[in-house]
């Protein structure tokens, strides 16, 4: 039977992707599947290339996600080439930063005490990995639970096994009716996705014996029976039977799963041979990529020698009409974003080696991801900041796929050192642990004394200096410096100075690292790098805030400066991260504290780790002191909630680690020991959002309900982003506007202000101002005591009620 109720991407706290058709049959599978998982922790879902496992997957964990306290986490494993990957594509996932050099003991750790689901889907092509991974994670977490697709077993402990099996099909000498073939899931699914292309197509009594007779024909396989399908936007159903008549039929001897597998391989192959020798060409030529592509990537790796580039867009849509591609549905990119199953890729990955065209094809798609990636470094200091962020994270796969292949590829190892340390600024916002484990690995390769294995040393020492690794840094950096002797660069002069300066601060060091920032900003200025100078003003204004030097706000009001000249939109939230800090130490409690909630209003919806620490942090420091109580000690334990998913270590700092200590000593003094231990691991225990709610929640503007966690506060008439989206209607932003400020596209800001004003029944967009001031009122109403506005005294605060 047809499920005509997909899951939705917002269930389960956005864990699950959405399903983007019906979900057919698999009743008993279901069920089967759910008595299962309920008795043992680990379960795999086994069968063949284009059975169904992902379909099943996710409708399973979407029906028993809500047992787990903590949710359900999907990874998708289809762009990952290296096992060594799957550590930190199922970090990524979970949203965390890994700090550890052991990605698998950092997410063990941060698993041990959650109730969750994880989901690995398409395990076969990393399946030692997968089954490390688990086996370790399994034992770690007690509250885990383990859901996996492949076509293979992995071979863990405790591992349970489903076979999945192709739909049943009417039998050769059944009843031929519409009641009776209806019953068989495969004709179900076959009609369903007719209708999708021929939304008049039903099951006639003339129609039911050919397509009995080609679900026989496609045992039942469902990836076959969806490509069949797709094939009658142009063909009839006569034409669709014939077509798949002059194609071999396995007999008794091809029963099982080799069998399933030649017949899905034959219709794959049929559905190649329907298309244009351009769509042939395309979905070979596309077979190289990881995860998924755009249309720029496409052309640029696919164009030229016999397509021309004018080509690629109809060839591409072309494949999505016949279903060998997939455009992402509700995509917030500005370009469409394409994938291929993986089934389908292989197809054309093998049509593409036996050409000898394989190797040619991997060095297009290197040589336009290094391009991608030096771009993307020139461009991040600019109005484009915002976009080329969420761009990198969607084309991390085919990074690390790129980078890989030069590893692997005699004479290539300095392309991926390049581009490693082109990605230096993204790292940090994704992984500055997996950026520091690359350039290492880029650097052991590559030890001829050029520019760019310089440039390579100062890239690994500056990640090294944030996340605790000073000594190891600093031999990079000696290394580095004695190079930059040899070339004379005022750039890498420049970047040498400003590791140096950090590994200064790493050892305690204010005055000195800042009077090397000074020779380092300088540096950066002659080189005519204004993100270098704007990095370094950032971290002076650190050194100052902890040592109450004076020049403090002036370092802050200068990096405002370049941040507003260069429309650099990240860089402007963490300048005010510095204001705070600034505003902290002249005594202006509420103005920091406005400041910080403001950077993380604005780091939020893209969830930017490699700023939001800071200023959780630094909110929790001001209302320790201001008001040590039993929020402040909540406060206290989100932010190390927050700097453990960072993959950042400057929490352990000395500037840092004290000013934590007499805040947690503040706190703990003014409301004993067992109730801020209690409160501080309530705050530890949140997820990143709820750390965030918490933390915004704080100098909320018109007042605001008492602070509490997501979870316990009650959904209004909008989703989140749509409430997002009208407040920054309601401050008179267009469309263009919010766009750039939330990181999506100006058509999803229109679908958005659509919905918004069909939910609130109004028709224009000072009607939504009017709602949105309307609200503000209401949460100001003192049902319950409001919290006392924040203010401070010399630096030290006082509460004013």
């Amino acid at each position: 039977m047809v499920s005509t109720a997909p899951l939705s991407a917002d269930a389960l706290n956005g864990g699950l992707p959405a399903e983007v058709s019906s979900f057919v049959g698999r009743e008993e599978e279901l069920r089967r599947a759910r008595d299962l998982l309920a008795s043992n922790r680990l379960l795999t879902l086994v069968g063949p290339g284009g059975v169904g496992k992902t379909r099943l997957a996710l409708r399973l964990a979407g029906t028993v996600g809500r047992r787990f306290g903590d949710g359900v986490c999907w990874v998708e494993l289809r762009g990952v080439r290296d096992e060594r990957l799957v550590p930190l594509t199922v970090a990524g996932a979970l949203g965390v930063s890994l700090v550890e050099a052991d990605f698998t003991a950092g997410l063990a750790r941060f698993l041990v005490d959650k109730r969750l689901l994880l989901v690995l889907d398409n395990c076969e092509h990393v399946a030692a990995g997968c089954a490390r991974l688990l086996d370790s994670l399994l034992r770690a977490a007690p509250g885990l639970k383990a859901l996996a697709s492949s076509r293979h077993v992995l071979h863990v402990s405790g591992e349970q096994l489903l076979t999945v099996q192709a739909f049943p099909v009417p039998e050769q000498d059944s009843e031929v009716s519409p009641e009776n073939v209806a019953t068989y899931d495969s004709v179900a699914l076959f009609v369903d996705r007719v209708r999708a292309v021929q939304p008049t197509f039903r099951l006639t009594p003339e129609s039911c014996a050919p397509i009995a007779g080609l679900c026989r024909r496609l045992e039942g396989m469902p990836l076959a029976l969806e490509l069949a399908a797709s094939w009658m936007r142009g063909m009839t159903l006569d034409q669709v039977v014939q077509r798949l008549g002059t194609r071999r039929v396995y007999g008794p001897s091809d029963e099982g799963p080799d069998g399933v597998a030649r017949t899905l391989e034959s219709t794959i192959r049929a559905s190649y041979e329907l298309c244009s020798p351009a769509e042939q060409m395309l979905w070979c030529r596309l077979s190289v990529f990881a995860g998924g592509f755009d249309l720029r990537g496409a052309e640029s790796v696919c164009a030229g020698q016999g397509m021309p580039v004018e080509e690629v867009l109809p060839a591409l849509a072309g494949l999505v009409e016949h279903s060998a591609v997939q455009r992402v549905q509700g995509s917030e990119a500005e370009a469409g974003w394409y994938h291929m199953l993986e089934t389908i890729r292989s197809f054309g990955e093998g049509r593409l080696r036996s050409a000898g065209e394989l190797r040619q094809l991997r060095l297009r798609h290197r040589d336009h991801y290094a391009g991608l990636a030096e771009e993307a470094a020139h461009a991040f200091f600019g109005p484009g900041q915002n976009e080329w962020l969420l761009r990198i994270q969607r084309e991390l796969d085919n990074l690390r796929t790129a980078i890989a292949w030069c590893f692997g590829e005699p004479g290539q190892a300095q392309v991926g050192l390049r581009m490693a340390t082109a990605l230096v600024e993204y790292w940090f916002a994704s992984s500055v642990r997996e950026g520091y484990g690359l350039l290492l690995k880029a650097l052991d390769r590559v030890p001829e004394p050029t520019l760019v294995r310089a440039e390579g040393l100062w890239a690994a020492a500056h990640c090294a200096m944030y996340v605790n690794e000073v000594a190891q840094g600093r031999r990079l950096l000696e290394e580095c410096r004695d190079l930059g002797g040899q070339l004379d660069d005022v750039r890498l002069r420049a970047r040498v100075q400003q590791v140096e300066g950090e590994a200064l601060f790493c050892e305690g060091d204010a005055p000195g690292c800042i009077a090397v920032w000074e020779q380092s900003a300088a540096a950066f200025r002659e080189a005519g790098d204004p993100y270098g100078e704007f990095h370094v003003l950032m971290t002076s204004s650190a050194a100052a805030f902890f040592s109450d030097d004076p020049r403090l706000e002036g370092y802050a009001r200068k990096a405002v400066a370049l941040a507003e000249e260069h429309a650099a939109e990240s860089s402007k939230a963490g300048v005010l991260y510095a204001l705070g800090n600034a505003h902290w130490r002249a005594g202006r409690a509420d103005e920091a504290i406005r400041c910080y909630r403001e950077s993380l209003l604005r780091w939020e919806p893209w969830m930017y780790v490699a700023g939001m620490p800071f200023a959780v942090e630094a909110m929790a420091w001001v209302v320790s002191a201001v008001r040590p109580d039993d929020l402040a000690a909540r406060l206290l334990g989100a932010s190390a909630a927050v700097w453990r998913r960072s993959g950042m270590r400057v929490d352990e700092l000395p500037f840092y680690f004290e000013r934590d200590r007499q805040a947690k000593e503040a706190v703990s003094t003014a409301i004993g020991q067992e109730r801020y231990e209690a409160a501080f691991a309530e705050g530890a225990c949140c997820s990143l959002e709820e750390a965030l709610a918490l933390a915004t929640s704080i100098g909320k503007p018109k007042g605001g309900r008492p602070v509490a966690s997501q979870r316990e506060q009650e959904p209004g008439p909008l989703t989140k982003r749509e409430s997002q989206v009208a407040e920054l209607v309601a401050e008179g932003l267009t469309n263009k506007d919010i766009a750039s400020r939330l990181l999506i596209s100006q058509r999803t800001v229109e679908s958005h202000v659509e919905n918004i004003l069909g939910k609130l029944g109004v028709r224009s967009r000072a009607q939504v101002a009017g709602w949105v001031a309307s609200q503000r009122l209401t949460e100001a109403e003192p049902t319950t005591p409001t919290h006392s506005r924040l203010s401070a005294d010399n630096g030290r605060g006082r509460a004013v009620e």
